[in-house]
């Protein structure tokens, strides 16, 4: 993944034009490094951060 891909992530608030391909390599990176997505009570999305898991 790119630096520019990552930085298009950052600055959208739109998804749409991204492949799921590109989106679940993100979030397996991420996750890897301790970061657990979650929706809260209320349907907002958030973010839990954690101990990366070693491998």
């Amino acid at each position: 993944m790119t630096r520019q891909t990552v930085a298009k992530i950052e600055l959208s608030n739109n998804f749409d034009g991204l492949r799921r391909s590109t989106l679940k390599k993100l979030s397996t990176v991420l996750e890897a490094h301790g970061i657990e997505f979650i929706t809260a009570a209320d349907g907002s999305p958030g973010i839990v951060i954690r101990s990366p898991t070693k491998t």
